[in-house]
């Protein structure tokens, strides 16, 4: 959610943009009768840049009751009690990061159900410091665990640097968006 803000404030991660301008511009050529995708790009950045996404991400909290305080001030989130880093044993460019891993973990930590009762701890997950493309030295922070439950810190660190495929070659990640309809 936190990344999310700050996208809507113009913060965005290149990769993340890449992957919110283009669709945004595809969603705007459904939606309109613009159905120039270069042009629709213009516009979906200029909307980012100018703000107004953000000033109606505050208005669609506001209008479905939720507390517009923590769009406006992020660091009011709750944080989870143990955030602990995961290092890389190895030298070299991320070739891979395995998603069934990172979603494994990140449920075992709270950050989803492992059974129908659980209940979700939303301060718990994972957040990547590195992404495919990134070169990596031995003993560099790869990844940052988050959860209240201490007794899954060792585990869970040690068996999240498994989900890094780390080689020694420079690695030129393609494109996030996969494909246009």
């Amino acid at each position: 959610m936190i990344e999310a803000i700050h996208s809507l404030k113009g913060k965005m991660p290149e990769d993340l943009g890449d992957v919110v301008i283009t669709i945004g511009s595809v969603i705007l050529a459904l939606a309109t009768k613009s159905k120039n995708l270069k042009a629709n790009e213009d516009t979906v950045k200029e909307i980012i840049r100018n703000g107004k996404a953000y000033e109606k991400f505050l208005q669609m909290v506001a209008a479905q009751g939720g507390d517009t305080s923590y769009i406006e001030n992020p660091d009011l989130f709750e944080k989870a009690e143990f955030v602990m880093p995961v290092y890389s044993s190895e030298e070299g460019y991320i070739e891979k990061i395995d998603a069934d891993i990172v979603g494994s973990i990140a449920g075992y930590l709270g950050a989803g159900r492992m059974n129908d009762g659980d209940k979700i701890d939303r301060t718990a997950g994972i957040v990547l410091n590195k992404k495919i493309g990134d070169d990596v030295k031995s003993g560099e922070i790869v990844a940052y665990i988050h959860t209240n439950d201490e007794s899954k810190v060792m585990g869970a660190t040690k068996n999240l640097g498994a989900a890094f495929k780390i080689v020694k070659r420079k690695i030129y990640p393609t494109s996030r968006v996969v494909e246009i309809i």
